[in-house]
């Protein structure tokens, strides 16, 4: 019985190879949601039916080129998306922390 030709590759090349294709889907995964959030924007203002379009869609379909299944799965995730709010720049700089006593215990009084 012999090996799979998968045993002859070095570790580096799978290693390498696995790791493009997290960074790939990582990368999807951004820009999906980023387009997801856009295309939420177009939904609320229905932006779509200025370029001549009767759905959103429709405009996935014909606009973005989507297949029918792609542009559903999408409009599906659009209708789900529930935008946070904006509570402007300074809530990502806040972090919580937690006070520490000296004997590395977590002081809660002093807590946030």
């Amino acid at each position: 019985m012999t090996r799979s030709r998968l045993y002859h590759l070095s570790p580096k090349v799978v290693r390498d190879t696995i790791q493009k294709a997290v960074d790939q889907a990582d990368e999807l995964h951004r820009l999906e949601k980023e387009l997801v959030e856009l295309l939420w924007e177009v939904d609320q203002h229905r932006y779509y039916v200025r370029v001549g379009y009767n759905s959103l869609r429709g405009f996935c379909v014909g606009a973005l080129l989507f297949s029918d299944t792609q542009a559903q799965r999408i409009v599906t995730s659009v209708r789900r998306y529930e935008p946070t709010p904006n509570f402007g720049q300074k809530s990502d700089t806040l972090k919580c922390e937690a006070v520490k006593s000296e004997d590395g215990s977590v002081d809660k009084e002093n807590r946030p």
